[in-house]
């Protein structure tokens, strides 16, 4: 699990901002979890505020995030915690600790929606080779029922 923060929108595949500075490498490494859907936005929080006199405006802000090490944990997270009346925290604090084996224990699966795990799953067969596969083994089965069906000669 890493709980991480991130200014703004920073790394894209390039490790740039804009194109104008390079990325810290936490950054990068929260850009790679959250590219592989690993991770949960818990928030966007004012990090940085000036003082004006009479009141403060914000002049930089935060998004915060939850990641976990698959999808799976995310994906777990995510809808077991509202099981359990679980929250995330705030932006400013996240709380990204994982499930105790005893509310885990309490999670009802039959709840949680894992299509989107399932169609990384299905999206990584290779379509063609399995039709390729299937032609053989159509093939072997067609030459086993001949052989067997075949009289003996002597």
């Amino acid at each position: 699990m890493f709980g991480g923060l991130l200014g703004g929108g920073c790394c894209d595949k390039d490790n740039v901002f804009l194109g104008l500075v390079a990325c810290k490498e936490d950054e990068k490494k929260l850009a790679k979890l959250n590219d592989a859907g690993k991770c949960h936005e818990v928030g966007t929080y004012c990090s940085k505020k000036v003082s004006l006199g009479f009141t403060k405006i914000c002049v930089e802000k935060k998004k915060s995030f939850c990641c976990f090490n698959s999808k799976l944990g995310r994906i777990f997270n995510e809808q077991g915690r509202p099981q359990l009346g679980k929250g995330w925290g705030s932006a400013e604090g996240p709380q990204c600790k994982g499930f105790t084996l005893e509310e885990f224990q309490k999670l009802d699966f039959s709840e949680i929606d894992l299509s989107e795990f399932i169609a990384d799953i299905v999206g990584s067969f290779d379509t063609g080779k399995i039709q390729a596969d299937s032609v053989k083994i159509q093939e072997k089965i067609q030459n086993n029922i001949e052989n067997a069906t075949k009289k003996p000669t002597n």
